[in-house]
């Protein structure tokens, strides 16, 4: 864990001293993470191939692309703000969008739900 904390600390520093464009930063990132991740895969047989259907291969790839357009906008924050509040944005605005959704017609986050969500919400995290 306290790896992970420090690579996660120094990830906004190196972003900045590379001098790298945000977008050739996180196509490094993915490209190292996706060579790292199917080797993982391969050797310890987590991916089951015969359940890859044509719509969960389409999803997971709407969700790749989500993802790297977080990174990008994420790194590409680092330039406009400091790392810390970039970061702290980057990790609480989840909740502010869930929060606010509350609202809205068919929100799952309604009546009993919103209790729920508002105990994860405040005291989850550290559990």
């Amino acid at each position: 864990m306290a790896t992970a904390m420090v690579l996660s600390g120094t990830l906004g520093y190196f972003v900045l001293e590379t001098g790298q464009p945000a977008h050739q930063v996180v196509f490094y990132r993915c490209l190292l993470g996706a060579v790292f991740i199917g080797l993982v895969g391969v050797i310890f047989r987590l991916f089951p191939f015969s359940a890859l259907t044509w719509k969960s291969f389409m999803l997971c790839g709407l969700c790749g692309f989500a993802i790297v357009a977080n990174w990008v906008l994420l790194f590409s924050a680092y330039r406009f703000s400091t790392i810390s509040i970039a970061t702290a944005v980057y990790h609480t605005q989840p909740f502010f969008i869930a929060d606010r959704s509350r609202g809205l017609p068919q929100s799952l986050i309604a009546g009993e739900n919103a209790l729920d969500f508002l105990g994860f919400y405040w005291g989850g995290l550290d559990r």
